[in-house]
């Protein structure tokens, strides 16, 4: 497996899918916030950033075109259909 810059974290906005292109293939990125509980069980919250093709399974639609749901998933803007972009 290999990994490839495609754009800095600070580039991107907060819960908005980005299409980015690496080798003549699209992907869609988006940068999320999570809370997580720390060894003293105070809550934090981090910024992650998620990615994955940019072509939903169901009928190939751009996910870049949709929008990332309260959940972190990337949802198609066609039928709905979300994607966790984290796994």
């Amino acid at each position: 497996d290999h990994w490839y810059p495609c754009v800095w974290a600070t580039d991107l906005e907060l819960n908005e899918p980005t299409k980015v292109t690496i080798f003549d293939v699209d992907y869609v990125v988006a940068k999320t916030k999570a809370t997580t509980t720390n060894a003293q069980g105070e809550i934090i919250t981090l910024e992650e950033v998620m990615a994955m093709p940019d072509s939903c399974t169901h009928k190939g639609a751009a996910l870049s075109e949709g929008r990332v749901t309260a959940s972190g998933h990337f949802q198609c803007a066609y039928h709905g259909w979300s994607f966790d972009g984290k796994s």
